[in-house]
């Protein structure tokens, strides 16, 4: 995976145009606070010679005179010029009561208190919804006085040989909440619950919280799934999928096979298409019911890619 200058390494990369095409600007704005964030971190670990896993930490800074002491007032100073920007609110607490400025030591051991916190875990920010500056401002001002890392990035490619990116990038954290698509879940094995028109019907708060598992299945694929399905696997496929997903006949089947099978992880043919073929899937049965009331009827006709033969055999 691609890792900067600084060693900060990528745990995941993400499609830029997801972000762009829904407008989900706050992302932006996350990864670039959380990556400004790290950096102030691991300055003023560098700057105070410690590290997270220091010994007796907050021992170590608190007996550190913040007076006499350059290292120390500089990395509290630095700190609070970083909160100033992204949170006043923030800031202003931190310069107000026990953290104010005097030659009170109880005073240097709270504010060596704070900082030995964010050496061992890092910078937590209050950011309320009315927070002063707007988004824009804030990262200009960071962008001036606290940039976090910008240039090439290197990684080990499909060749196996270590590749450097023309482009600058900017690794930082976003925060991830896993869907429901993978096979540990309850949603990733249940069966969907139908009105009585035989489609999917709408999940109700009792049916999402009444029992541990869901009586109503995960949607299969999406609108962009689909096309990324036909390109890639093939119509065959993405119908056959959909099908499994809003047929009841086949959810029937299915669920007969695995119920009945002597390994229900190790099963050949989940749906017999012979028996139960494809087109019977509601959502289309009630288009094509419309449309024949209209005196227009689908007749299925088998797709052949312009690229092959009559045969179907082999390329031109």
């Amino acid at each position: 995976m691609p890792v900067d200058e600084n060693g900060n390494r990528a745990d995941i990369i993400m499609d830029p145009n997801s972000t762009v095409s829904r407008m989900n600007l706050g992302r932006l704005y996350e990864q670039y606070l959380n990556a400004a964030s790290r950096d102030v971190t691991f300055k003023i670990r560098q700057d105070l010679g410690m590290a997270p896993n220091e010994k007796m930490l907050e021992q170590k800074l608190t007996q550190l005179d913040i007076d006499q002491d350059f290292n120390l007032e500089r990395a509290w100073k630095y700190l609070m010029g970083y909160y100033s920007i992204v949170s006043p609110r923030m800031y202003r607490w931190f310069n107000s009561g026990d953290y104010q400025v005097s030659k009170d030591k109880q005073t240097s051991s709270m504010k060596a208190q704070h900082l030995a916190s964010v050496i061992k875990k890092g910078i937590y920010l209050h950011i309320p919804p009315e927070n002063e500056p707007e988004w824009q401002n804030i990262l200009i001002e960071l962008e001036k006085h606290y940039r976090p890392t910008y240039g090439p990035v290197s990684y080990i490619g499909n060749s196996g040989n270590k590749v450097t990116t023309v482009n600058n990038i900017r690794i930082g954290s976003v925060y991830i909440i896993l869907l429901e698509k993978i096979g540990d879940d309850w949603t990733a094995v249940s069966s969907g619950k139908l009105q009585h028109f035989g489609v999917l019907s709408q999940v109700t708060n009792s049916d999402k919280y009444g029992q541990p598992s869901r009586n109503q299945a995960i949607r299969a694929l999406g609108e962009s799934e689909v096309r990324i399905y036909v390109s890639y696997a093939g119509e065959r496929v993405t119908a056959d999928i959909l099908d499994r997903n809003n047929n009841p006949a086949t959810h029937k089947q299915i669920t007969y096979n695995i119920l009945s099978a002597v390994e229900p992880t190790n099963i050949e043919i989940a749906v017999d298409r012979k028996i139960i073929p494809l087109g019977g899937n509601k959502p289309l049965q009630l288009v094509k019911h419309i449309l024949e009331c209209g005196g227009v009827k689908f007749i299925y006709k088998p797709h052949v890619p312009t690229y092959l033969n009559k045969s179907n055999q082999a390329p031109y």
